[in-house]
């Protein structure tokens, strides 16, 4: 029997393309109003790349008669589908029509809790149905209109300095004082900055033993370091915490994780905004975001 799923579209896709990917429908069917064509066509376009037959269906956002005949219509048509609804989302009119007229006729009616991780069936029968499904950063974004262009793929050179990384963050706390003068010797370089350049820091011996890590630095006295590239600087003025959290990450019990995820939204215009995000975590059916900020010390 060929499963049909219908689904209201809002601003909040998320519960739309979970229930999606937990039922695995034959034929999506998105409700949407007028106002909601680009969130409609965001999520279209991700369930047609994902191989669902998918198409967006137009109702009236504050016309109950308009949005009951469409849902009894759908009913109507598709008399020997298994036919379900995810009433998470839409207008309150678009959530009272559709259910009035899928639990007249004894649809399977859901709303999904993102909070809890669970599916609630709320008829014919009540129950609750566990999340198992996870949703790719990908697809999350790409439902909102964020479309990525580039992340870090190869993180083996994280890796490679990782002992570095994780001495620059136990130092926050047992050393607190080599952070703020490494940000202080570095404060007026960028990447801009003609190399190499030779720099004081504090002098700790741990920290230049595993300096080494980088093969752009080079031990020139006690506490002085000759930096010869700017990717070793751009660690050194910050990157290496985006790192440290990343490593984290990547050790629990995530989904995915990205660094340095660089994309833009799409939109009408010719020149669409761009956007960087320093570290991303999907777990489940949700993403977390975490922005990666070193204070500057002042004089």
């Amino acid at each position: 029997m060929s499963h049909i799923h219908v689904c209201l579209v809002s601003d909040q896709p998320i519960p739309n393309l979970t229930t999606v990917l937990q039922f695995k429908p034959d034929t999506v069917i998105l409700l949407k109003t007028k106002e909601m064509d680009e969130k409609a066509m965001f999520l279209e376009d991700v369930l047609k790349k994902k191989n669902y037959a998918a198409h967006t269906e137009t109702i009236e956002a504050y016309d109950i008669n308009n949005v009951i005949h469409i849902s009894e219509s759908l009913i109507s048509k598709c008399k020997d589908c298994h036919v379900s609804l995810n009433i998470t989302g839409g207008t309150k009119i678009g959530t009272l029509g559709t259910f009035q007229a899928f639990y007249t006729s004894g649809k399977e009616i859901f709303y999904v809790d993102t909070k809890d991780n669970k599916i609630l069936q709320i008829s014919p029968e009540q129950k609750e149905i566990p999340i198992e499904i996870s949703i790719s950063i990908a697809d999350y974004l790409a439902v909102y209109g964020f479309q990525i262009d580039d992340y870090v793929k190869d993180d083996s050179y994280i890796f490679k300095r990782k002992e570095l990384t994780k001495y620059l963050a136990n130092t926050v706390i047992n050393k607190p004082h080599v952070i703020p003068a490494i940000n202080s010797a570095l404060h007026n370089y960028n990447e801009k900055t003609p190399l190499p350049i030779t720099v004081k820091l504090p002098f700790d011996k741990n920290l230049l033993d595993l300096l080494s890590l980088l093969d752009g630095i080079t031990l020139k006295d006690k506490n002085e370091i000759i930096i010869k590239d700017h990717d070793s600087l751009k660690y050194l003025k910050g990157i290496w915490f985006e790192e440290y959290v990343y490593m984290t990450a990547k050790a629990l019990d995530t989904d995915e994780v990205k660094l340095n995820v660089k994309g833009k939204w799409v939109t009408k215009g010719q020149h669409p905004p761009k956007n960087e995000f320093d570290v991303m975590i999907a777990y489940g059916n949700r993403l977390f975001l975490i922005s990666c900020k070193q204070q500057i010390p002042t004089e």
